[in-house]
């Protein structure tokens, strides 16, 4: 893997063609290499392999017709992401910090899009109206047809968590390639420290209660978004306590498998809770007393 990752980072032109063509399916590789390529050479350097990168999705956009401004748009979204978690990396110099900072920029830029922002309809509802007329072709019937329209606040919901996703990520993806190509030993021992910290885990709490109350909707738009930000301190809790008790790689295998579909509900909710916890009584505690 160190080898492959250094001989993509010595070929630029490898790396943005690898980042093109990820954009549609992996767009979190996109983002690991826009990273990796920041953090290693600069902030300038990597805003230029990422104009190149948008220029050549453009060009894959305008052959596929239309797709292309939302192509284009989520192509944008990867590779200034992964350049803005490179500059983090190397100001911060630490996952830790990196994944706390990265973590409350989506927050904030959540909550100002659900309180400031247009509603979610105005983007959501060609979408919408797309799907509907897909699943009406496929003969869906008129109550799925309605609940499909009705869907509007949920998928909000579900693509703002899943920015959230891509860009941590996309991070943590970078960062463990970065160190590989640094040589560096560090990456599992920051990851199994990972934890949001008490301001940014306390404000993710309250949010998480005040989406609980009827009538908040703007708030309970951003509740699956909180959850997944507990999601990565629950793997760390876990990975933490694999390592230190040398658990059998099965039992963190299984907890991946868990967050694949049709289990993904019951992965995440138990993760999350862990990460939650970990949050209020740290359960990471008794390992670090540990002589």
């Amino acid at each position: 893997m160190k080898a492959l990752i250094a001989g993509v980072l010595a070929r630029r032109y490898l790396l943005i063609v690898i980042a093109v063509i990820a954009t549609p399916l992996f767009p979190f590789v996109t983002t690991a290499l826009l990273a990796l390529e920041t953090a290693r050479r600069g902030t300038l350097e990597g805003s230029l392999s990422a104009v190149a990168g948008i220029a050549g999705v453009a060009v894959i956009a305008w052959v596929l017709g239309d797709a292309m401004p939302m192509l284009v748009a989520f192509g944008a979204v990867s590779m200034l992401a992964g350049v803005g978690m490179g500059a983090l990396l190397r100001w911060s110099g630490a996952l830790g910090l990196a994944f706390q900072v990265t973590v409350s920029g989506c927050l904030i830029a959540a909550v100002a899009v659900t309180w400031f922002g247009p509603e979610p309809s105005v983007f959501l509802d060609p979408l919408i109206q797309q799907l509907v007329d897909a699943f009406r072709e496929s003969g869906a019937s008129e109550a799925e047809l309605e609940a499909i329209a009705a869907g509007g606040a949920m998928l909000f919901s579900v693509i703002v968590a899943a920015v959230l996703l891509q860009v941590i990520g996309g991070l943590l993806l970078g960062y463990w390639w970065l160190t590989l190509v640094r040589e560096a030993t560090g990456f599992g021992v920051e990851f199994r420290a990972l934890k949001l910290g008490r301001v940014l885990g306390l404000t993710a709490m309250v949010l998480l209660a005040l989406g609980l109350i009827p009538g908040l909707t703007a708030i309970q738009n951003l509740s699956p978004l909180v959850v997944f930000c507990f999601l990565f301190q629950g793997l760390a809790v876990l990975h933490a306590w694999a390592h230190a008790k040398q658990w059998n790689p099965f039992v963190t295998g299984a907890a991946y498998v868990l967050l694949i579909p049709p289990f993904t509900l019951l992965g995440v909710l138990g993760l999350s809770t862990a990460g939650l916890v970990d949050n209020i009584f740290d359960l990471r505690a008794p390992l670090r007393a540990r002589p």
